[in-house]
């Protein structure tokens, strides 16, 4: 049995296999990280629920290619996520976390962009005008360990934070004394 198809749609067909051939399909990854103890500036331990999409830097040499061995990059990536928030949760006091949320989550999404695109400058990038990363060492002198791990950061959310009750009780109690403090 013979399908016949018309020119139109065989040229489409050729020229979905050719870009399908010339490059490289990126593979977007979403992971949930939920309760991830941290401490805060002024030692209290909370727990945070944060989300992040991720991608796999192309223009890099990788060196644990997710294709390849998809368990070790998503527990490098999971390590570094953990360790961006730890390293960064305690740069904030409590209420920072409610006060100044939006200062607190950019904060975590540039400690996890910066661990998984290292210290080096983009690939391009000839820092006038404000396009590189503040600080960033030239690609020609970068080591393999100042690219980072050769991930891209698309997106990050500060999805919840979690407070221990004996906290929140205090914070209620302190909150009605002032406000009766303040009718008085």
């Amino acid at each position: 049995m013979a399908v016949i198809l018309n020119k139109s749609i065989s040229v489409f067909i050729l020229a979905a296999i050719s870009l399908t051939v010339s490059h490289q399909t990126v593979v977007h990854y979403t992971t949930d990280f939920n309760d991830v103890k941290v401490y805060t500036a002024d030692e209290i331990e909370i727990s945070l629920d944060v989300q992040v999409q991720y991608r796999q830097n192309q223009w890099e040499d990788i060196i644990v290619d997710p294709r390849e061995n998809p368990n070790l990059y998503q527990q490098i990536v999971n390590f570094t996520v953990v360790n961006a928030l730890k390293g960064t949760g305690g740069l904030f006091q409590l209420i920072d976390y409610f006060q100044q949320r939006d200062v607190v989550e950019a904060s975590f999404r540039d400690a996890i962009d910066l661990r998984f695109t290292g210290v080096c400058c983009g690939i391009g990038c000839i820092n006038k005008n404000g396009e590189c990363r503040q600080g960033c060492k030239p690609r020609d002198t970068c080591t393999t360990f100042d690219k980072g791990i050769y991930t891209l950061l698309d997106k990050f959310s500060l999805v919840d934070v979690h407070v221990p009750e004996s906290i929140r009780r205090r914070i209620q109690q302190l909150l009605e004394t002032e406000i009766i403090a303040s009718t008085d």
